[in-house]
């Protein structure tokens, strides 16, 4: 990796972040670019896609990490599925903008289409797009505050 010879995959960059303790976006942070809007806007050409595991979703980071937020578009394509059901600390939300898909929050099975949106706290979660088109939601991952009601 250091000298560009191997790429991690997506199972080995969850790992590093859980071993450091890190939200995994912040290890797509690039270093400060000049950019007049440097610090308040992302331009679309300025996005850093994360790096593609076998589920068949491709993650694009919509805003650099900001107080432990985490905020990224995936495309889920036709007929792919989580690999496991995932359990992250804080709150996990998302806003279905196109195709459809189904997410299991729980233990409970949901069905979701365009305009639809889901939020879990600290609950497992998993996903899957059995319909023949990709489906693009926008996710959004925070931590827990103090106050339960915040």
């Amino acid at each position: 990796m250091e000298r560009d010879r191997s790429q991690p995959g997506y199972a080995d960059l969850v790992a590093i972040a859980r071993a450091f303790d890190l939200p995994l976006s912040q290890l797509f942070l690039r270093d400060a670019e000049p950019i007049p809007e440097a610090g308040n806007v992302l331009r679309a050409g300025q996005r850093r896609p994360l790096p593609a595991d076998n589920t068949g979703a491709i993650d694009d980071l919509l805003a650099p990490l900001v107080h432990g937020i985490q905020f990224y578009r995936s495309t889920l394509d036709a007929h792919s599925a989580s690999d496991q059901p995932s359990r992250r600390g804080g709150v996990e939300m998302g806003y279905v903008l196109e195709g459809r898909f189904e997410i299991r929050i729980g233990g409970r099975h949901h069905a979701l289409g365009p305009g639809d949106s889901f939020w879990a706290r600290g609950e497992e979660i998993s996903w899957l797009n059995p319909h023949d088109t990709p489906c693009t939601v926008v996710w959004l991952l925070a931590p827990l505050r103090d106050d339960p009601d915040a």
